[in-house]
């Protein structure tokens, strides 16, 4: 059976048209997912200086990211806090929350008009915690401070159902992934008992009186036998 080119024609037509409205539902579908997988976490900041005043400063001029669960992992800082900071930190309750340190690196000057770091947005998707995190650096036109800076802050976070276990924690600078490190977050522990609650109100200005047990039955004895009465016919 011959087929006229326009008879082709007309079946590819809605072919191609499906086929466009199958790729952008799959698109949109994608999106959606995406979207729906990524949670917004919430933050405190503990701590954001140029300087750790009272502290040493961090050497390596390459970004570090640090992640504290316990007080114990504190000395991973290596004194490259301020003294604040660390009190902070060793005041932390970690049955609640946790810590995470970001770290510039070591810079020759202080850029302005902003310098430092500035942690944006935190998220979690799929077991992984995505720190979004501005790094300033010189700006045309500003000129810098001839002072040696190592910036870092330091930010708290709250443990949840979804935020414990093993994490892998990522530091995002622009469009690109710095750091990527995995570590350990024990689980949330709440320190208040449960207490269940009858639905039924006991109440209060009811009177108390003592409660007595019921007194064991009593069997009599019978003295006499019973009187037997006679039917007459």
């Amino acid at each position: 059976m011959d087929y006229s080119s326009d008879h082709l024609s007309a079946v590819k037509v809605p072919a191609i048209l499906l086929l466009v409205v199958y790729l952008g539902f799959l698109a949109v579908l994608g999106a959606c997912r995406a979207e729906v997988g990524e949670t917004e976490l919430l933050f405190e900041t503990i701590e954001r200086q140029d300087i750790p005043d009272g502290g040493r400063y961090y050497q390596d001029a390459k970004p570090r990211l640090v992640v504290i669960t316990e007080a114990a992992e504190i000395d991973a800082l290596d004194d490259t806090v301020s003294l604040s900071a660390q009190a902070q930190l060793a005041e932390l309750d970690y049955n609640q929350d946790f810590a995470i340190a970001v770290f510039q690196g070591l810079r020759p000057s202080q850029p302005t008009p902003q310098s430092g770091v500035e942690v944006q947005r935190v998220t979690l998707e799929a077991g992984v915690v995505t720190l979004h995190v501005r790094l300033y650096g010189p700006v045309a036109g500003y000129e810098s401070r001839p002072i040696e800076t190592s910036a870092y802050e330091i930010i708290k976070l709250h443990k949840s159902s979804i935020l414990q276990g093993e994490l892998w924690f990522v530091l995002s600078v622009g469009d690109a992934e710095v750091i990527w490190l995995t570590h350990l977050v024990p689980p949330h522990e709440d320190p208040t008992p449960t207490v269940w609650l009858s639905p039924y109100p006991w109440p209060t200005d009811a009177p108390t009186r003592p409660v007595t047990p019921y007194p064991p039955p009593t069997r009599t004895t019978a003295t006499q036998s019973p009187t037997l009465r006679s039917s007459q016919c």
